[in-house]
């Protein structure tokens, strides 16, 4: 889905990541938060087929597949996705393949001692 240009040290989507991107973001609706700089929860099940029929495990990057939905959402949702404070990403096994995003607003973390 990305593309790095290593002269230059520039990281770019792809013509598919960027249809995908794209795509992405007509599924997903406007969501009214308490402030313009909430802090967010974001949770998504990758719902598929991951394991071969040799029952090793296919191989599906999911941390680039959250970084360009990440970039989706908030492009979307006209924030900044560095309010992002807690993630968690599963593959789940099924027969169909989808994902199911969860995105939720939460306290400010309180600073540590």
């Amino acid at each position: 889905m990305y593309k790095v240009n290593y002269r230059t040290r520039q990281v770019y989507l792809s013509e598919a990541g960027r249809q995908f991107k794209n795509t992405a973001k007509m599924f997903i609706p406007k969501i009214k938060f308490s402030s313009e700089k909430p802090i967010i929860d974001i949770k998504i099940k990758y719902y598929g087929h991951w394991y071969c029929k040799n029952g090793n495990v296919r191989i599906v990057d999911a941390p680039n597949l959250e970084k360009i939905l990440f970039d989706a959402i908030f492009e979307r949702l006209g924030l900044d996705d560095s309010l992002i404070f807690f993630w968690q990403g599963r593959k789940e096994e099924s027969e169909e393949e989808y994902t199911e995003i969860e995105i939720s607003e939460v306290e400010e973390p309180k600073e540590l001692s």
